[in-house]
C-alpha cells in the first residue's frame, strides 16, 4: 500500500522533523515467523496479505526504537521501545535482505530490512552504521 504513496525526500523529511538527522533509521516490512503465517493464511488471505506487507520506518536512539507504520490513514507519531524493554535482539542474514528481531515485552517483533527498492535506498548504508555502533544502545 504505501509503496506508491511515499518517496524517499517525503520519508527522509519525517525523519529529521522528528529526530534532526537522517542516518539512524531503516525502513523495513513487518517480518512474522512462519508459523504465524501459515496460521494467518488460513484464517483469512486478505489479513495475511495486509499483515504480511505493513511497512514501517525505525528510528534507533540511545533511548531505543522508535516505529512509525507507513500508509495509514491518520497522521501516527513515532512509537518508542524502549532498550531496557527489549530482550534477544539480532541481525539475521537471508537471501537478499536483513532480517531484525527481538522480544518487545514478551512478543516476538520483526522487521525485514530490504535494500532495493526506491524507499529503500539508505538502508544499506544505514544499517552497516547502525550495526557498527550497536544500534545505538546506551548501556
Amino acid at each position: 500500500m504505501s509503496f506508491f504513496a511515499y518517496d524517499m525526500e517525503e520519508i527522509r523529511s519525517q525523519v529529521r522533523a522528528a529526530f534532526g538527522d537522517t542516518d539512524n533509521y531503516l525502513v523495513a516490512v513487518k517480518h512474522n515467523s512462519w508459523q504465524s503465517d501459515i496460521v494467518k493464511l488460513f484464517i483469512n488471505t486478505l489479513y495475511y496479505a495486509t499483515d504480511s506487507s505493513r511497512q514501517f520506518i525505525i528510528y534507533f536512539s540511545p533511548k531505543g526504537i522508535y516505529e512509525k507504520e507507513l500508509g495509514t490513514p491518520l497522521k501516527s507519531d513515532f512509537v518508542l521501545m524502549p532498550w531496557h524493554e527489549i530482550e534477544e535482539f539480532g541481525l539475521k542474514p537471508w537471501w537478499m535482505h536483513k532480517v531484525i528481531r527481538f522480544l518487545h515485552l514478551g512478543k516476538k517483533v520483526g522487521y525485514e530490512v530490504q535494500f532495493s527498492g526506491r524507499i529503500n535506498k539508505d538502508n544499506r548504508t544505514n544499517l552497516e552504521k547502525l550495526a557498527a555502533n550497536d544500534w545505538r544502545r546506551n548501556f
